[in-house]
């Protein structure tokens, strides 16, 4: 479904199996997203946001390995995905929490929308 590497990603993303979800993550943009959490300050609530600019600040290689594999109309869903990942690659750990709220921030698009949190424990 997700084709060869090199090759963008033209389905809706909500069609897409857990499995290619977890393929299309790569190690380093999985290890990217653990030390982008495990330097916010223990008792602090952060956003995807907050992640998805310090990915592209700090880690910007990776950042673009990633998203190269989406199309523009699939860019808000790739980056849920990143939200997906900040989850999955830290609460397993007890390094974060969910927050039952969500933030209203400024996306990549420089444009205030609403956006996952989570509790850095």
């Amino acid at each position: 479904m997700a084709g060869h590497l090199g090759h963008r990603i033209h389905l809706p993303l909500t069609a897409l199996s857990t499995v290619v979800t977890i393929a299309i993550m790569t190690e380093g943009l999985t290890s990217a997203i653990r030390d982008i959490v495990q330097n916010v300050p223990q008792g602090c609530v952060f956003d995807s946001h907050f992640v998805i600019a310090m990915l592209q600040k700090d880690h910007p290689a990776v950042y673009a390995q990633y998203v190269d594999r989406f199309d523009e109309a699939n860019l808000c869903s790739a980056h849920g995905l990143i939200a997906q990942q900040i989850y999955n690659a830290n609460c397993e750990r007890s390094v974060i929490a969910g927050v039952e709220r969500q933030s209203f921030s400024m996306n990549v698009h420089n444009a205030p929308s609403l956006c996952a949190c989570w509790f850095r424990q």
